[in-house]
């Protein structure tokens, strides 16, 4: 099946735009889609002059979406990607049109049914959303960095046997997708190892992923590779007996900053315990400060602004456990100390989901995800605008 097939085109004349009870508990300038062809939650941002395009996919993750919002929320067009999979990493290109990266993985019915296969690629959107081209990639490729003249590609490779022993597989692509070098890493240190986000770095790439002891226990891994695919630096993170990345970023001054959590597990196979770090790394890797997040909280973002730091958690993971409570934001300062203050906006008191956060460049908090009836109900996907306190 081509991805032409998979990748549904639909032109939309207007978005409706609802304000539901629970939007009125959101801070900001809230804006809901209620259309049938954009169901679940907003997953990535990306604001633009005249716009924005957004990505999204249903509760489930079944599959997922992609659409160019005007300023006055009216849909310019959209596309579904009906392959059992999702968009994310989505970038605009010098000529106005767009790329992102779309991931396939088959679902499973309750009888243990596998629907759909893995799969992975580039789509590239023209401005008016045509498909101009698809360019596939490891079938398992998880994140995608946008670079001067190309892109980074990471995921796992299996040695062409599923069942192997997965290795974390590096690529570096030209501007049309095409590969200029790949490579499949190890280290005598883990039993295995996996790729699962990165951010630009200069001429080179940080990636942050998870391994595993030869004792068993998972740890995160920061490392740092050049253009040529050859590493610069690196850095392990353990917080009690498995450790799951988070986010990660670069500031403009070059720094790392990043998130990561440690859980430990009951009888029952539950987590019974969890402690969440933020932490932040010099250019040549050393580590500058790294916190302990009080309340036992993770942060699965990370956002950098002039001087300070935005971190939060989605909260309810409606996906795996709608159970792990309200989602929240909070400042820290450049020393990653955590700011007291009244201006933090609020993450919608249990109302909503929140998948992210983003700047629009025009003074303005991006907040976006999917509000909730109650607690594991949830309603429509939303993005709301809230005002960048001034730091203090």
């Amino acid at each position: 099946m081509t991805m032409r097939k998979i990748l549904v085109p639909a032109v939309l004349a207007i978005l409706l735009v609802s304000f539901l009870s629970a939007a009125a508990q959101v801070p900001g300038d809230v804006m809901t889609i209620d259309d049938e062809r954009l169901p679940g939650q907003v997953t990535e941002v990306l604001p633009l002059g005249d716009g924005m395009l957004v990505l999204g996919a249903t509760e489930r993750g079944e599959y997922g979406w992609m659409a160019f919002l005007e300023p006055d929320g009216g849909v310019r067009w959209a596309l579904q990607e009906r392959g059992l999979g999702a968009f994310r990493c989505a970038s605009l290109l010098a000529d106005g049109s767009f790329s992102a990266l779309f991931r396939r993985k088959p679902i499973y019915d309750d009888k243990g049914n596998a629907y759909g296969r893995y799969g992975s690629g580039i789509v590239f959107v023209a401005a008016d959303g045509t498909i101009q081209r698809t360019v596939p990639l490891a079938q398992d490729t998880r994140w995608l960095v946008r670079s001067d003249g190309g892109y980074y590609a990471m995921g796992t490779d299996y040695a062409g046997d599923p069942a192997a022993q997965a290795k974390p597989l590096l690529s570096l692509l030209d501007d049309t997708g095409v590969t200029v070098w790949s490579y499949v890493y190890e280290n005598p240190d883990y039993t295995s190892m996996e790729f699962e986000r990165g951010a630009p770095a200069g001429d080179g790439v940080v990636l942050a992923g998870g391994a595993v002891t030869p004792e068993g226990a998972r740890v995160v891994l920061i490392q740092r590779f050049d253009r040529a695919g050859q590493g610069v630096w690196g850095a392990a993170a353990h917080a009690l007996e498995e450790t799951r990345v988070g986010d990660i970023a670069i500031t403009a001054e070059g720094l790392t900053v990043g998130s990561y959590a440690g859980f430990s597990y009951g009888e029952d196979g539950f987590p019974s315990e969890r402690e969440g770090y933020v932490y932040c790394l010099a250019p040549d890797g050393n580590q500058i400060w790294e916190i302990l997040l009080s309340g036992g909280r993770q942060a699965d973002c990370v956002l950098p602004m002039p001087g300070r730091y935005l971190v939060g958690s989605r909260g309810l993971n409606l996906e795996e456990d709608p159970n792990l409570g309200e989602g929240w934001l909070s400042w820290l300062d450049g020393n990653g100390n955590e700011l007291e203050t009244d201006v933090i906006p609020d993450a919608g008191g249990g109302a909503l989901e929140l998948m992210g956060v983003t700047a629009d460049g025009a003074g303005k908090l991006l907040l976006y995800g999917v509000l909730l009836e109650e607690p594991g109900f949830p309603s429509l996907p939303f993005i709301t605008r809230v005002p960048i306190p001034p730091a203090r």
